[in-house]
């Protein structure tokens, strides 16, 4: 007898291994919970535990199914070369050994354990569920409120709640619950919900590529999530995409919040002298500047991983991050480790744009994320980010999913 797949994932958000990722989820979004590292780092490793006995008990786990995971040889490959770009770094960064760590233990037996769509969906509606639960924390324990950051009233605050990370949180959220959306009949009106009040979040930290994020996601997720009419979808989804950035242009106070950055940014893009150019763009754009300087001068190997901000300390006297993906992994790990990183996003587009044949929902889904991801890895940086890092692992277990052609029976399994 075939259990419905509706009440398969609803039982099974209630498992052991469920609710270690939801707190292992709150835990990562929420960064009053990063405090204490013990804590911290010791939920991961028990979920990790959990999953690989789960596999385990159920046979699902072999040494060839690991070995033959193109998801396990990439994060390790990408590991151990950062690990090894040590030796020649100009400062070890020390800073990501926990990161990395922590990363391969926990993201090999997730992408393992999630080899059906039953899975997949369940940790989306997982992932759903952390950011209600985190959005819900921030508002009623924290101080967060709208701040004047670089000419716009933005939500936020300085204990660590930063309107970017807010932004990506729930930009993340508003895409999940678009495909969970036109998955179920039943639960369209709780998807709407929390859409609205992601896309609402995402609009109140004045965050750009979390905005840009939900809208090309969006496009994308529409265009290839038809297998007809892809045309006229594409003018339509344009259309829509138009009319909310001219609300976001004339709204006051949706202007006040991302209009006003939007603005700034395509001042400095065309030039103009007429329009502002907030501080963030300005630095930006500097450390693009002087990271392809940089990676020019060193450009096989890089100066080591993560080593843009030793570098960039020594031109504007204190330590930060790229804030371009690109720029952070060639200034530290040079071509080579680039095109390893890169390769993972390459492979997955593919073997996403071919599952759209058997699996398009659920493969346009993914393929939106990813060439999202992309794209604005220009503006933010993933490769070290926990919450993008996740996303990716979720990448993956949709093109396996979409790749298996033993479709009927991944449907039944728990």
């Amino acid at each position: 007898m075939m259990i419905r797949s509706n009440e398969v994932s609803i039982s099974n958000l209630f498992t052991l291994e469920n609710i270690l990722l939801l707190t292992y989820l709150c835990m990562r979004l929420n960064p009053d919970f990063q405090s204490d590292s013990i804590i911290y780092s010791a939920v991961p490793v028990l979920m990790a535990f959990v999953l690989s006995f789960k596999l385990w008990a159920k046979r699902e786990i072999s040494v060839m199914k690991v070995y033959s995971s193109d998801y396990v040889r990439w994060i390790v490959v990408f590991t151990a070369f950062s690990f090894t770009s040590f030796i020649w770094s100009i400062e070890p960064a020390w800073s990501l050994v926990n990161f990395l760590g922590i990363n391969l233990i926990t993201m090999i037996p997730l992408a393992l354990y999630i080899s059906n769509e039953n899975r997949i969906k369940n940790v989306l509606k997982i992932f759903i569920l952390a950011t209600m639960i985190t959005s819900m924390y921030m508002f009623l324990f924290t101080d967060v409120s709208m701040m004047s950051i670089e000419g716009a009233d933005r939500l936020g605050s300085e204990d660590g709640w930063n309107s970017n990370g807010i932004g990506m949180m729930c930009s993340a959220a508003a895409v999940f619950c678009l495909y969970l959306h036109s998955e179920s009949k039943y639960t369209r009106g709780f998807y709407t919900l929390c859409t609205v009040l992601c896309i609402g979040i995402v609009l109140l930290t004045g965050s750009r590529s979390a905005l840009f994020r939900v809208i090309m996601c969006w496009l994308f997720y529409k265009i290839f999530g038809r297998s007809r009419g892809k045309i006229l979808h594409f003018f339509l989804a344009l259309f829509v995409g138009v009319v909310a950035l001219c609300l976001v242009m004339n709204i006051p106070f949706l202007y006040s919040t991302v209009g006003v950055r939007i603005e700034n940014l395509l001042s400095f893009v065309t030039g103009s002298k007429t329009g502002a150019v907030d501080s963030s763009t300005i630095i930006r754009a500097a450390m693009m500047e002087y990271g392809i300087g940089w990676f020019l001068e060193n450009p096989i190997l890089g100066y080591g991983i993560d080593n843009f901000r030793y570098l960039w300390s020594g031109v504007a006297g204190y330590e930060t991050y790229a804030h371009s993906n690109y720029v952070d992994l060639l200034v530290g790990v040079g071509i080579v480790g680039t095109i390893i990183y890169y390769s993972f996003h390459v492979k997955q587009i593919l073997v996403l744009y071919n599952g759209l044949k058997e699996r398009r929902k659920l493969c346009a889904a993914f393929f939106a994320i990813l060439c999202t991801f992309i794209i604005l890895d220009i503006i933010t940086v993933t490769y070290n980010s926990r919450f993008s890092q996740i996303i990716l692992c979720l990448v993956y277990c949709a093109g396996f999913v979409a790749a298996n052609k033993d479709t009927a029976i991944q449907r039944q399994i728990i």
